[in-house]
């Protein structure tokens, strides 16, 4: 761990390919290593074709059930025989690169240079398995991020060890009994004493008893407050707690007015056509201005996305669709129904519902999303063919059954036609 700390650190780099990285890094270490040539090493270091590492290490995450390379960082392996001492380099890049199919948004790259008589316990492989260790920590990275000297980004990596080493140890402290056996689990013992207990009581028993006693009621709520509780203030706080947060709470911002503006203009214009006029674009703004600040303060999140969406402009279609066959008012039935949805969620909340959602994959969202899809596609292309019948120039309709009264031409085409042509010039215009 002394050897990564006293590694050379490259803030903002300002490079387009790996390339041009290792040389930048190879011209610092040329002047501790005079023996070492800028030539050698990047022969060595990169596979000269296709201008990637011959020898690499890479983190790998998880999303919604799937396992992917995690392409923020990437970890270069090299023996140099011209080497002297082991050399970890660590750079962060001012832009993310792409440098291939599966490193396409690279912000660090660390580079491990070896000497050839190296131990095997202190080889490249090994040094790059501990580095990747650090870096697979997501709040490690972001501390790197922030980072603004070599002495940060080395306080940094201090940290994050302290945190890895007393990990371990709370791991290998192993409470013991007077006698001096260690305690440990007997998974076997543990369900035959369950099973007992079941067999003694019954299952409808022992699920009546945590029924009664109700400690499943609102315990995700319960969770969720005391997690959120001590950071409430410090969400609020540290959008204006440097200028640099400031900054980007601004850009944020922006960004997000104009994302959320933007669909709910369409949408708004949509619905308004949908309900006649009942729900506009106004009122659609100021519910969602309302709903979007009353869930920003009690949830602490100033920065969430509320936005209206297709499903809500359908399911806004099919209330009014059912108002005017029933002959109520739609204002009371659009009322009813949010009012039930939001009975439903505070039902499944407090029964901790959401627990089903790790059953649904992303293939049901996708689904979801087709259905929308065609939804839409169908209402456009039945607008365009209402917009198709009632300009299009169609003479067959508009001629008269009796022609003898025309006595030339150029009056039927004065009358009929110039008349449809009209028609399609003003849609034009």
């Amino acid at each position: 761990m002394q050897e990564i700390q006293d590694g050379d650190v490259f803030i903002d780099v300002n490079a387009n390919t790996l390339e041009e990285v290792i040389v930048h890094i190879l011209d610092r270490i040329r002047h501790k290593e005079k023996e070492v040539t800028v030539r050698e090493a990047k022969d060595s270091i990169l596979t000269s074709p296709l201008d990637v590492f011959t020898n690499s290490l890479q983190g790998t995450c998880i999303y919604d059930g799937w396992v992917d390379l995690d392409q923020s960082w990437i970890c270069g392996l090299c023996t140099l025989t011209s080497l002297s001492t082991r050399r970890i380099c660590i750079a962060r890049l001012r832009h993310a690169m792409n440098m291939g199919p599966t490193t396409q948004e690279v912000r660090f790259v660390i580079l491990i240079l070896t000497p050839a008589n190296s131990k095997k316990t202190k080889s490249e492989l090994e040094v790059g398995r501990t580095i990747s260790t650090l870096f697979c920590d997501v709040h490690f990275r972001s501390a790197m991020m922030t980072a603004r000297s070599d002495t940060e980004v080395l306080r940094a990596i201090e940290r994050r060890v302290e945190v890895l080493s007393d990990t371990r140890r709370r791991k290998l402290a192993i409470p013991k009994v007077p006698s001096g056996a260690e305690i440990t689990f007997d998974e076997k013992n543990f369900h035959m004493e369950m099973s007992k207990k079941v067999g003694e009581e019954g299952w409808v028993g022992t699920y009546a008893k945590r029924l009664i006693k109700c400690n499943w009621l609102m315990l995700g709520v319960r969770q969720d407050v005391l997690r959120r509780a001590p950071l409430y203030v410090k969400d609020f706080y540290d959008g204006i707690s440097s200028w640099r947060a400031f900054s980007k709470l601004i850009s944020t911002t922006l960004f997000l007015y104009f994302a959320i503006l933007l669909p709910l203009l369409a949408l708004g214009v949509t619905n308004g056509d949908n309900t006649d006029g009942k729900m506009t674009i106004k009122k659609m703004i100021v519910a969602q201005a309302i709903g979007g600040s009353i869930y920003s303060f009690l949830g602490g999140q100033h920065l969430v996305i509320l936005i209206t969406t297709a499903p809500v402009v359908i399911f806004t279609y099919i209330i009014k669709s059912i108002a005017e066959d029933l002959g109520d008012n739609f204002y009371a039935l659009y009322c009813a129904s949010g009012l039930f949805n939001s009975l439903f969620l505070v039902l499944y909340s407090s029964t901790n519902c959401c627990y089903l959602m790790k059953f649904c994959y992303r293939s049901v969202d996708e689904v979801f999303g087709v259905f929308i899809s065609i939804a839409f596609l169908i209402d456009a292309i039945t607008s365009c063919k209402h917009i198709f019948d009632d300009h299009y120039c169609n003479h067959v309709k508009t001629l008269p059954e009796d022609l003898s009264s025309y006595t030339s031409s150029d009056q039927f085409e004065q009358q009929f036609i110039a008349e449809d042509c009209n028609k399609v010039s003003h849609l034009i215009q």
